[in-house]
């Protein structure tokens, strides 16, 4: 299952926002994106929409996530 969630780094350790439905020991995969990205990510989606129309835009946003995962 993928899902984001937001966490803060404190003293050395990602400590998750929210609770998670996880078993102690279990292992997972992280990606760090800091919430300026996130922002700059917005701002072209703004852009895009404006320019291509939301139809297109979901075309745009399923390749590029096929493209780069």
């Amino acid at each position: 299952m993928a899902r984001v969630i937001e966490a803060v780094y404190e003293n050395g350790v990602l400590r998750p926002l929210e609770k998670l439905d996880l078993k102690d020991g279990q292992h997972v995969k992280i990606m760090i994106i800091e919430k300026d990205f996130i922002q700059v990510a917005r701002e072209i989606r703004m852009r895009l929409r404006k320019r291509l129309g939301d139809k297109d835009l979901v075309k745009e946003l399923i390749y590029e996530r096929e493209r780069f995962g």
